[in-house]
């Protein structure tokens, strides 16, 4: 099995050897990431393919930046309804 790493995402692969008897072949390649991130109430999350998300309120022009490294969010984002902050 080989591991590569990015900033945003790891992704595993491994290769099986062909079977001689059925000529049969099976590789399998999977990227893990960070997991989705729930949004505050009265308020959304937008997941950008350079592995930031941005959270925003619906209500209000808050905003927060979060980044993705590896399978781990990196940062803080609030509660829309109260000003809290929640912390990952």
């Amino acid at each position: 099995m080989k591991l590569f790493f990015s900033d945003r995402t790891v992704v595993l692969f491994q290769q099986h050897i062909c079977s001689a008897f059925t000529w049969r072949c099976l590789s399998v390649a999977v990227a893990v990431s960070c997991p989705d991130v729930l949004a505050p109430r009265d308020g959304q999350v937008r997941r950008k393919d350079d592995g930031t998300a941005i959270v925003t309120c619906l209500n209000s022009d808050d905003v927060w930046y979060l980044t993705c490294k590896g399978v781990t969010w990196v940062g803080t984002y609030g509660n829309c309804s109260h000003g809290e902050f929640v912390l990952i």
